[in-house]
């Protein structure tokens, strides 16, 4: 009987490598149990990422706005003469002297200090503001304008509204002197 349980014995398979020590340590029921654990856990995280792909992420994709560029041209046109006054605190014509006065600075290679700016925006694929709506953005945040509806108008990120503000501030102050 004794010889008969050691040759049953001996046709079980210990594991071998790392396992047989933890297999040893903590008996074979307790390795088989952390296994299962693992293994469920895999399939959890499976089943969560298939959800994801299937359920959340088509949604997600779909839902995001597609910038359209702002085109100057187009909303001033849309704007009568007092509602231009009233959002830019000029009139047409006087927005456009002001704009043919500080055109070659908002141009994009007009500085150094932008002009390196620029590169890297054109280079990361994004689309450059017209110089025409640069003034107009400034002259409607210092018209007390929100930079939040400002960023909503003109289609730029609240970075860039500050930039515009900044640059043409520069621009007024380079062509513009009071004497």
């Amino acid at each position: 009987s004794a010889a008969g349980s050691r040759a049953a014995g001996a046709g079980r398979m210990r594991p071998a490598g790392p396992q047989a020590g933890l297999s040893r340590a903590l008996g074979g029921s307790a390795v088989r149990r952390l296994q299962l654990v693992s293994e469920i856990a895999k399939r959890r995280r499976a089943a969560a990422l298939a959800y994801y792909l299937i359920h959340i992420a088509p949604h997600s994709l779909s839902n995001r706005r597609r910038k359209t560029p702002f085109h100057w041209q187009e909303h001033s046109d849309s704007l009568n003469e007092s509602e231009f006054r009233g959002r830019y605190r000029l009139t047409k014509v006087s927005f456009d002297k002001l704009l043919r006065l500080l055109q070659p600075d908002l141009l994009p290679a007009a500085t150094t200090r932008w002009a390196s700016r620029n590169r890297r925006n054109a280079n990361c694929g994004k689309e450059m503001m017209e110089p025409a709506a640069m003034p107009a953005a400034a002259l409607r945040y210092m018209a007390g304008g929100a930079v939040g509806d400002i960023k909503l108008i003109y289609k730029i990120s609240k970075t860039e509204v500050y930039r515009c503000l900044w640059r043409v501030m520069d621009a007024i102050n380079a062509r513009l002197r009071v004497d």
